[in-house]
C-alpha cells in the first residue's frame, strides 16, 4: 500500500475502491498519508473508524484509558536501540501512569516480537528493572488481539519464565502498569491472572 498509493488513488478517480485495515485506518501514518494524497488529488474518500488495537488493548485490560502515558514501540536490538522506549516508561512510571508498548512486526521480513524479547530487554536496564519491580508493576501481555489466537495475561516481574512459554508469531502489545486504582488490580487478578500458573 506504501508503495503503490499512486495506482490505488489513480484508480479512485474511476472505481470506487476499498481499502480494509485491522484496526482503526488512522492510528497508522501510511493511511493518514493516504488521505492526505486523495485530498490533494481531489479523490473523495469516506473513512469508517473502527476499534483500533491500541484502544482495544486498553479496553481488555480493565486499566483506566486517561492514566496512560505516552506509548512507545520496541524494535529488535539493544537498550541503546531502544532508548527512546525506555526513557518514555521511566517517565510514565515516575508518573504513576501505565505505559502502552507496540512490538515489532515486520510483514516483509516475517519477524513477529515475541513480549519475552521485550520484557528480557527491560529486564537488563536495572534502574528500570528495579522500578517495575519495587512498583510491582503487572505486565499485562495482549497477544492477537480479535482474532482466534487471542491471549491476554498479565504476569509479574518475577514470572518471565512463564512469559517465555507464551506462544510464537503472534502480534502481540505489553502493558506494564504504573500506580494502579483498587478497582484495576482487582480486575488484573480476576481476569488477567486467571491462567498464571
Amino acid at each position: 500500500l506504501e508503495d503503490n498509493s499512486d495506482v490505488f488513488i489513480d484508480l479512485a478517480k474511476f472505481k470506487d475502491i476499498a481499502i480494509l485495515v485491522y484496526g482503526d485506518p488512522f492510528i497508522a501514518t501510511t493511511h493518514r498519508s493516504l488521505a492526505i494524497q486523495c485530498y490533494e488529488k481531489n479523490v473523495e474518500i469516506k473513512i469508517y473508524h473502527n476499534l483500533s488495537s491500541y484502544l482495544y488493548a486498553i479496553a481488555s485490560s480493565g486499566l483506566d484509558v486517561y492514566k496512560f502515558g505516552a506509548s512507545g514501540t520496541v524494535i529488535r536490538g539493544d537498550a541503546e536501540v531502544n532508548k527512546r522506549t525506555i526513557e518514555i516508561l521511566k517517565w510514565n512510571l515516575r508518573q504513576g501512569f501505565h505505559t502502552l508498548l507496540f512490538l515489532e512486526y515486520s510483514y516483509e521480513d516475517g519477524y513477529i516480537m515475541h513480549p519475552y524479547y521485550a520484557v528480557n530487554l527491560f529486564s537488563n536496564v536495572k534502574d528500570l528493572w528495579s522500578t517495575i519491580q519495587d512498583n510491582r508493576s503487572y505486565l499485562i501481555i495482549s497477544m492477537g488481539l480479535a482474532t482466534d489466537d487471542e491471549l491476554i495475561e498479565a504476569f509479574l516481574p518475577n514470572e518471565l519464565n512463564h512469559i517465555s512459554k507464551l506462544p510464537s508469531n503472534i502480534p502481540s502489545i505489553i502493558i506494564i502498569t504504573g500506580k494502579l486504582h483498587f478497582m484495576e488490580e482487582e480486575y488484573i487478578i480476576r481476569f488477567l491472572r486467571r491462567d498464571v500458573r
